[in-house]
Formats: structure tokens, sequence, C-alpha cells
């Protein structure tokens, strides 16, 4: 049996697998609904997202084990839906990081000003856009590939491969940007954390009398709850005490990794070799 039709037999197993994993964490999202933050709303997104994927990549694998010459109907849906898929996904991770970046950095301010319903309009404008982008790609496909469905960008137009590579460079650099820049922002609060640790734990000793020192302390309140001390949930003290466990920054650097490594690297160095063969077929003629 060839290579092909087996690589594409295993993707047609393992897409239902990945399907109904998709359903049952989108499953533990709802019951948790009432827990919910900003975040999790990309994050669910996400989740979302992968479905979609994996049913658009079962219909092709499907397709592809038919034969590789089809109707044109079916062949763009897929492509249109594949294309959309990971241009959304894309866009939504680069969010996700930027909510936890802007989080941090503006733990209360940025808590109380950024409503849910805000970040649910935010991320249908990136479905549409998503949606649009997949339109160009039916668009872009080339007459070679009207007869034979083929996700290889060699068949595409080769403005539409240059655009792609342009955005989802863009997307994986600025997420990639926002990463690092809040790795130095958690490291920050946690050698504030440390050193205020530090600065409680060491004792003082004061050079005053016992009588003026009890005296003057007794005349004054034990403890004032003013601005600096208040009890919010997004707190930079409350937060740096509990070593930065309140922004779920863990899941969405590792969620950010997987797609990258799994859905966006393999996809986008196919492109890259697209351009440097046309490229260099250019230069030698």
């Amino acid at each position: 049996m060839e290579l092909f039709p087996v690589l594409w037999l295993a993707v047609s197993a393992t897409a239902p697998v990945l399907i109904v994993l998709c359903l049952w964490v989108a499953y533990v999202f709802h019951t948790y609904r009432r827990k919910w933050r900003t975040v999790d709303l990309f994050l669910l997104s996400v989740c979302c997202q992968d479905l979609v994927t994996a049913l658009f990549c079962f219909g092709f694998s499907v397709l592809r084990l038919i034969g590789p010459k089809m109707a044109a109907a079916p062949c763009g849906f897929v492509l249109w839906g594949l294309a959309a898929s990971r241009t959304f996904q894309l866009t939504t991770l680069a969010s996700a990081v930027g909510d936890r970046l802007l989080t941090i950095r503006w733990p209360y301010r940025y808590r109380f000003s950024v409503r849910r319903n805000q970040i649910r309009y935010h991320v249908a404008v990136l479905a549409v856009i998503g949606v649009l982008i997949g339109v160009a790609s039916a668009f872009a496909r080339s007459s070679e590939s009207m007869l034979e469905c083929s996700l290889h960008p060699q068949l595409w137009d080769s403005r539409y491969t240059l655009f792609v590579l342009v955005l989802y460079g863009l997307l994986m650099l600025s997420s990639v940007g926002m990463s690092v820049a809040m790795e130095l922002q958690r490291w920050q609060m946690g050698r504030k954390a440390r050193l205020q640790q530090l600065r409680t734990a060491t004792p003082e000793y004061g050079t005053t009398s016992t009588g003026s020192s009890v005296s003057s302390s007794s005349s004054k309140p034990l403890h004032v709850l003013g601005r600096q001390t208040s009890r919010r949930p997004y707190s930079p003290q409350v937060l740096c005490e509990a070593g930065v466990s309140e922004y779920r920054w863990t899941v969405v650097a590792v969620v950010t990794l997987l797609s990258f490594a799994v859905n966006h690297l393999p996809f986008l160095r196919k492109y890259k070799s697209r351009d440097q063969s046309g490229w260099s077929a250019g230069a030698s003629g």
C-alpha cells in the first residue's frame, strides 16, 4: 500500500477522536461557565476551532481517499473551512496572549473595564476576518488546482501565498513577543513579592523610650484599609502573594505552543518552501 493513502487513512481515523476530545473540553467549559474569566472565552474559542478543523480534516481525508480528482464544490468548501479556521485560531491565540499581558500590566483597570460581551464581540470579529480570508483562498486557487483537490501552496496564486505568509508570520511573531513581555512582567512581580517577604520577615527595633512608644502607638489604629491595601481580586499585592496564579498564563502558553507546533508551523514551512521555489525559478528565468 502506498504511503499517502496510509497517511490519509490515519488522519480520517484520528479525526473522530479529536472531535470527541474537543466536545468533552467544551462540555467542561460549559459546566464551569459561572467562573469564566476573559481568557476562558478565548480558550473555549480555540477548542471550538480545533473541533471545526478536525471536522474539515476528516472530510478532506475522506475526499483524498476517494480520489485526487473530484468535484470543485466539495473541495472548495473544505479548503475554505481549513483556511478560515487556521486564520481564526492564529488571531485568537494572539488575542489571548495580549489579554493576559494587559491583565498583568493593568490588573484593576483592565479587569473592570473589559466585559465579557466585548470579548465575545472581539471573537466574532476575528471569526468574520477568518471567513473572509477563507473566501480569498477559494478564489486564489489556480486552474490546475480545480482539477485536483490539494492543500499544497504550489497550486495556489503566488500573491495569496505571500499574503498568508506575511499575515501568519506577523501573528506568530507578535504572540511570541507578547509572551516574552508576559514572562518579564511575571519575573518582576515575583521579585517584588520576594523583596516584600524579606522586608516583613526582618524585625524592626525602635530607639525611643518605652512609655512614649506605648502612648503613641496606643493612640493610633492598628491597621487602616486604604487604596493600596484594598481587597481587589486582581490587586498587584494579592497576585504577588499568590504567585501570579490568577492569570492562567501556563494554560495559555501551553495551548499556544501546541497550536503553533501542530497546526501552524508545518503549514507555514510549506508556504515558505513554495515561495523559495518560486523565487528561484524566477531568478533562473
